[in-house]
C-alpha cells in the first residue's frame, strides 16, 4: 500500500506495510479503552479529589492479580491433598530474589532518589490500600469458614471440637488457598516500603518497619513449603484481620476522610493483641507437645511462631511507647509500622 508524500515540493510515494496499516486500530481501540474507563470511574473518584486516568493501570494490575490466585484456586480445588502440593509448588529461589530485591530497595532505593521529585502516587496508594482490606478481607472469610467448617467434621468423626489445633494432613483447598494468599501477599506488601521511597518518606523506612516485612516473608515461606494447612489458618487469619483494620483505615485517609486521632494508637494495639494471641496457640502447642507427645503441627514451626510473635511484641511495645505514651521525636512520629501512609 502507497501513500503519498510531500518532500522539497515534490511527490514521493511512501510505502506503508499492511502490518502497520493493521495495528493502528488496535492502538486506537486500546487507547479507547483507557478513555472508557476513565471516563467510567470519573463520577466514582473525582469527587475524591483522584485522577481517573491515572488509576485505570494500578486497577488493571490488581484485575490480573485477582485471576492469578483464581487460577491457583482451580489447581488447588482438583487435589486431593492441595497441602503437598504447596511444598512442591512453592520456589525458593524466587523467595530469595524477590527479598535480595527487597534489601536492595530498601538500602539502594533512597539513594537513588536523591535529587529526584517524590512521586505523585496517590492513586496508586488508594488502589493499593483498599485492595489489601479486600484482600485479606477475603482470607479472613476463606480461613474461618473452612476452619469451622473443617472442625465441625472432625466432631462428627468422634475428634472433639477442633479449632486451632486441625492436623495438616486433609486440609481443604479452601484454607491451603488462604494461606497461599496469606504468603503470596507478604511479597505484595512490600509496595509500603516502595511507596515510602518514591515519596522522599524515608523517615518511616525504620528498623521495625523493614524487619517486619523481611521476617514475615521468611517466616510464612517456611510455613507453606513444609506444612501450609491445619493450626496455621489461626495465625494468617488472626493477621489479615488486623490488616483488614490497618489497610482500611489508611485507605479511609488516602481519600481525605476525617477520623479519630486515638484510631492511629488503636491500629497498633490492635497489632499488639493479635501477637499475644497468636502466642498462646503456640504455647498450647508446645505444652501438648511436651507433656503428651502429640505433634499435630510441625513443633519447630510452632516454636518459630513463637519466637516471631515475641520478638514482634517487643519491638512493637517499644514503638508504641515511644509514638504513644511519651513524647514522640520527630522520627517517630512519622513512622507507622507497615502500614501505608496517605500524608
Amino acid at each position: 500500500m502507497t501513500n503519498k508524500a510531500v518532500a522539497n515540493g515534490k511527490k514521493h510515494d511512501v510505502v506503508v506495510s499492511p502490518d502497520a496499516e493493521q495495528t493502528r486500530p488496535t492502538m486506537m481501540s486500546a487507547r479507547n479503552m483507557s478513555d472508557f474507563g476513565a471516563a467510567f470511574l470519573a463520577p466514582f473518584v473525582e469527587p475524591l479529589g483522584l485522577r481517573p486516568e491515572k488509576m485505570f493501570f494500578p486497577l488493571g494490575l490488581c484485575l490480573v492479580h485477582s485471576f492469578f490466585l483464581f487460577g491457583i484456586w482451580t489447581e488447588l480445588s482438583g487435589r486431593e491433598e492441595p497441602a503437598a502440593f504447596m511444598h512442591e509448588w512453592i520456589s525458593c529461589e524466587w523467595v530469595a530474589i524477590l527479598t535480595a530485591l527487597y534489601l536492595v530497595l530498601v538500602f539502594v532505593g533512597p539513594r537513588l532518589m536523591e535529587g529526584r521529585p517524590a512521586a505523585d502516587i496517590k492513586e496508586w496508594m488508594v488502589v493499593y490500600n483498599f485492595y489489601q482490606t479486600a484482600l485479606n478481607a477475603f482470607m479472613v472469610v476463606a480461613l474461618v469458614g473452612s476452619a469451622v467448617n473443617r472442625g465441625l467434621e472432625l466432631q462428627a468423626q468422634g475428634h472433639g471440637l477442633v479449632m486451632w489445633a486441625q492436623p495438616v494432613k486433609g486440609t481443604p483447598a479452601l484454607m491451603v488457598l488462604g494461606l497461599y494468599v496469606h504468603f503470596n501477599n507478604k511479597f505484595i506488601e512490600y509496595l509500603d516500603t516502595l511507596f515510602m521511597v518514591l515519596r522522599h518518606k524515608t523517615g518511616q523506612l525504620t528498623f521495625l518497619h523493614c524487619w517486619h516485612h523481611f521476617l514475615m516473608g521468611f517466616a510464612w515461606f517456611c510455613v507453606l513449603k513444609n506444612a501450609a494447612g491445619g493450626a496455621a489458618w489461626y495465625g494468617s487469619t488472626a493477621n489479615s484481620f488486623i490488616h483488614v483494620i490497618m489497610y482500611g483505615y489508611y485507605g479511609l485517609r488516602s481519600v481525605g476522610v476525617k477520623l479519630p486521632t486515638f484510631l492511629k494508637a488503636a491500629v497498633t494495639q490492635a497489632q499488639l493483641l493479635q501477637f499475644f494471641l497468636v502466642s498462646l496457640q503456640s504455647f498450647w502447642g508446645i505444652h501438648d507437645w511436651l507433656t503428651t507427645g502429640n505433634e499435630v503441627y510441625p513443633i519447630w514451626l510452632t516454636l518459630l511462631q513463637l519466637g516471631v510473635m515475641v520478638n514482634m511484641f517487643v519491638m512493637f511495645s517499644g514503638f508504641y511507647i515511644r509514638a504513644y505514651l511519651s513524647k514522640p521525636s520527630k522520627k517517630d512520629a512519622a513512622a507507622a509500622p507497615k502500614a501505608v501512609k496517605s500524608e
